[in-house]
């Protein structure tokens, strides 16, 4: 029996509250990430080092995660061979997408769902702000991506009608799914069983053969990640991902701090099942959720405990995790409409929103920060000639300069952070790993021949203050 239209309206009437919610909560959370972008954050961790080798013209991918890495350094070296070339410039352009294309392709599931079904973006906002947003200050990491790319092909697949326009599209991201990450052994089976799903209510031939081959690669794509994950290519990576993992170093690093966005996304699963189970709550548990969210979020502008970068780092995959459960928990949804109902319904979407709303104001903090140290970094590559002891960084002892450099340093990767933070063609200074660091290192700062060749480049900093005016314009080596 078909709705009447005013039965029609009125679906489509309740349903635009939660598409507005929900769609402005992830646009300004995109939009805290350009700003991330624009303050270099891509840079943190191996993102330098990542510039720098896109900068040199070498590729650097992790073959278990080709299609990942691809989706984030394709657009830097397109930039790359229009017009940017400095190191500085393709940093910007890799900050910018690092931190922009996560959010951007969690954005696309919403025009992919129907108008009658847009309620279940409720789905991949959640694993945005309490998985993927736990960890985007390491944007580097291609598990980010992986994770948005999972949930905007679950979205085609489940949802929606199985066009010539829309067809092609679910090919051509299938086909992507062999070498996407490792993380399709988590992706994978929820992408066969949402192929076999749709396939057995299809009667049409093309969209079968479709479904039938998106089912080929997911189940493909699973097998290699399995395989991947039992003998990695970096051992040393798994296994440290796997050590700090147990020890909890996602959520707390201790005597350091914690990651917030993770401890908010965590409260606000008990929150939501509270509002389902004790709808009489509802008021209640949604004010208390966004008082102490948001009050922790603007605390994190003051206290610095409440920002760990590192922790970001641990949780590189939780967004991934978290999609197993969610995932198959949609596909259920998608059936049970009494489910549905609950789990979309405006409780659950205020507190998501909320969520949302608190994580962007971290996100906002942890940029200042970032850019502080930046600022101080970029500060002493100014005011030193040849290669600087990162003592200079980290000086004096226990001062607000220190405390920040070592919370935003990465082991290894200081003489790429040099290359990139200043636009400049002359390097007359390079700030070196800590002594007490022991660990392989790119390069070898005394031996410009270690050094990456980039063209336009020039590095002067072993010759004396004298020999580098002559080598370069002072304009430039500043």
């Amino acid at each position: 029996m078909q709705k009447p239209p005013h039965a029609l309206r009125q679906t489509h009437a309740g349903t635009w509250p939660l598409i507005s919610t929900l769609a402005a909560s992830v646009i300004l959370a995109v939009l805290v990430q350009i700003y991330a972008g624009a303050s270099l954050r891509g840079l943190y961790a191996d993102g330098a080092f990542i510039v720098t080798r896109l900068a040199s013209h070498q590729s650097l991918v992790n073959p278990a995660r080709w299609t990942a890495t691809m989706i984030v350094q394709w657009p830097v070296v397109a930039a790359r061979d229009l017009s940017v070339q400095t190191p500085h410039g393709i940093a910007l352009a890799f900050s910018l997408v690092s931190n922009l294309l996560p959010g951007l392709i969690i954005l696309l599931c919403l025009p992919v769902l129907p108008a009658g079904k847009r309620h279940f973006f409720i789905f991949p906002a959640f694993v945005y702000f309490a998985g993927i947003l736990s960890a985007q200050f390491a944007s580097v990491t291609e598990g980010l991506i992986a994770t948005s790319y999972f949930w905007l092909l679950l979205c085609l697949i489940a949802f929606g009608q199985l066009t010539i326009s829309r067809l092609p599209l679910i090919a051509v991201l299938a086909a992507g799914l062999l070498d996407l990450h490792e993380e399709m052994s988590l992706f994978g089976p929820i992408l066969f069983a949402a192929c076999v799903i749709r396939w057995r209510g299809e009667s049409r031939l093309l969209p079968r053969i479709i479904l039938a081959l998106a089912a080929v690669c997911a189940a493909t794509g699973t097998v290699i990640s399995a395989y991947l994950i039992f003998h990695p290519f970096y051992l040393a990576e798994r296994d440290s991902f796997v050590a700090a993992f147990l020890e909890l170093r996602w959520l707390y690093e201790p005597g350091v701090g914690i990651n917030l966005p993770c401890v908010l996304g965590m409260l606000a699963v008990p929150c939501i099942v509270l509002t389902m189970v004790r709808p009489a709550w509802t008021l209640t548990v949604t004010w208390i959720f966004a008082a102490l969210s948001i009050s922790l979020a603007c605390a994190a502008f003051w206290f610095d405990w409440l920002i760990v970068p590192t922790t970001q780092w641990g949780a590189r995959h939780n967004g991934a995790l978290m999609s197993l459960p969610l995932a198959a928990l949609l596909l259920f949804a998608r059936v049970h409409k009494p489910l549905a109902a609950a789990i979309t319904g405006t409780p659950v979407r205020a507190i998501v929103a909320i969520l949302g709303l608190a994580v962007s104001l971290w996100h906002v903090a942890a940029t200042e920060q970032w850019s502080a140290f930046l600022a101080h970094f970029s500060g002493v590559l100014r005011s030193h000639n040849g290669i600087v002891a990162w003592d200079n960084v980290t000086g004096p002892p226990k001062s607000p300069q220190a405390k920040l450099a070592t919370k935003m340093w990465w082991d290894w990767t200081n003489p790429d952070l040099s290359l990139e933070v200043l636009p400049r063609s002359c390097v007359n200074s390079v700030i070196a790993n800590p002594t007490s660091y022991v660990g392989w290192e790119a390069y070898t700062l005394s031996n410009l021949a270690t050094m990456p060749a980039i063209p336009g480049i020039t590095y002067t900093y072993l010759l004396p203050s004298d020999q580098q005016q002559a080598a370069c314009p002072v304009s430039d080596a500043r």
